[in-house]
């Protein structure tokens, strides 16, 4: 029997720019050298920076779907079933499942083929599925608690705005730290020209007009302190 020649679908994905290039990433693209020593072809569709929660929004895993139901592709692959989806609902995984069985393709992650044909690995799938959106869920809204108890004791601030730092102020545990915003010193005849400037200006750009002749300019760095110049 001739080896089917077409190839797998072989999605990299991770959920946040910060994230691309990851180790995590590194042992995705390894899959494909499995795939290959065992004799299939590989496709890569790389989807970094992406989050698995709403498979409407994933423009590469939709084309590698639509690949897969015109049949240039034999089967998609994925290093496990949470980087193919994190659908909290269940129901990308319910579509991504009926695409491929109807596609008559497979279904492979880094531990095992799937053939969704069968009951015991639909079941299987569908499972994991569940996992992967529950997790994914617990995720979130262990975060979101976190960030609504802290903005509930103080004012919190991604960045520190123009005129601020961030002051770290050690806790009693060594690998923990207070953080607080403070006034910058070396940011105050800026925060002066631009309360005047937004007391006198009917608009941003009269504002800009009255201080480039002025020189003033953003800082160049807004971060821990200062004298910190460790970013730009």
């Amino acid at each position: 029997m001739t080896a089917d020649p077409r190839p797998i679908g072989l999605l990299i994905r991770n959920s946040t720019d910060r994230q691309i290039g990851n180790a995590r990433s590194v042992s995705q693209l390894a899959l494909a050298d499995k795939f290959k020593a065992e004799g299939h072809e590989v496709s890569l569709f790389d989807e970094q920076g992406t989050s698995g929660a709403h498979l409407a929004l994933r423009n590469v895993t939709t084309r590698m779907l639509d690949l897969l139901d015109k049949g240039e592709l034999k089967g998609i692959a994925a290093y496990d079933v949470k980087r193919l989806t994190r659908d909290e609902f269940g129901i990308d995984g319910a579509t991504i499942a009926q695409r491929i069985v109807a596609a008559g393709g497979l279904f492979a992650t880094s531990e095992r083929y799937y053939d969704l044909t069968l009951d015991g690995d639909l079941l299987q799938f569908q499972v994991e599925c569940l996992i992967a959106g529950i997790d994914w869920r617990s995720t979130r809204n262990t975060m979101w608690d976190g960030v609504f108890r802290e903005a509930a004791r103080r004012v919190m601030l991604q960045r520190p705005a123009i005129g601020y730092y961030t002051e770290r102020v050690p806790t009693a545990r060594v690998d923990k730290f207070d953080k607080f915003a403070r006034k910058h010193p070396d940011h105050a005849q800026l925060i002066a020209a631009l309360e005047s400037a937004y007391d006198e200006c009917r608009s941003y750009g009269e504002i800009i007009a009255r201080l480039t002749p002025e020189g003033v300019r953003r800082p160049p760095f807004r971060g821990n302190g200062p004298g910190n110049r460790k970013r730009p």
